[in-house]
């Protein structure tokens, strides 16, 4: 590992880092590196670790971690082994339910439960239409144009898996509403306006 090198690891935004278990066998580990934890990749601060012969746990990580690394703070190369380096992450409950709607993610998705509508705001001011992904959408699902007042209209009902509308059922909108009112719930993968 040369000077200034580093091994780490990130995740998405909707998970929270809890803890870092790592098994790097080194008697001396940290009188020549470092483990750091950042929120932006930028701005890196030291984590407290304790370890024998290069083995902890760090369970002390800050709120809003998303990237954690071990660094080669000295200035001459070193060996390192890695038996473990495993980030303990749990779920973001602060992140929007429609968060795996927008993440550019086909695997990922939000369900979608009956009589409990998902509103998706405009992306960008001067988008002419949205493109919705959903699946399982057996009984059909119902599209509302949300206006700057409040007002609702309806624009879409049925059962396709790909919802696209065009700018002239958008007309100043601000947002749309996606909602079912059978029994079963849906996937909602991706809501992209362009």
């Amino acid at each position: 590992m040369q000077p200034g090198s580093y091994l780490g690891m990130a995740w998405g935004e909707d998970r929270m880092a809890d803890k870092l278990t790592f098994n790097l066998p080194n008697k001396e580990l940290l009188t020549w590196g470092e483990f750091q934890a950042s929120t932006d990749g930028k701005t890196w601060s030291k984590l407290q670790t304790e370890d024998k012969n290069g083995k902890g746990v760090i369970e002390n990580i800050p709120t809003g971690t998303k990237y954690l690394r071990f660094t080669n703070t000295s200035s001459t190369d070193q060996q390192i082994y890695m038996l473990d380096f495993t980030i303990g992450v749990k779920a973001d409950n602060n992140i929007a339910p429609t968060y795996y709607c927008n993440d550019n993610n086909l695997k990922s998705f939000t369900m979608l439960a009956p009589y409990k509508p998902l509103t998706f705001d405009k992306t960008e001011a001067d988008a002419k239409s949205v493109a919705l992904l959903v699946s399982d959408n057996k009984a059909g699902a119902t599209v509302k144009a949300v206006m700057p007042d409040g007002e609702e209209r309806i624009i879409y009902e049925g059962k396709d898996q790909f919802i696209q509308l065009t700018d002239a059922c958008l007309q100043n909108a601000k947002a749309v509403k996606l909602e079912i009112t059978c029994s079963e719930p849906i996937k909602v993968h991706e809501v992209i306006w362009n």
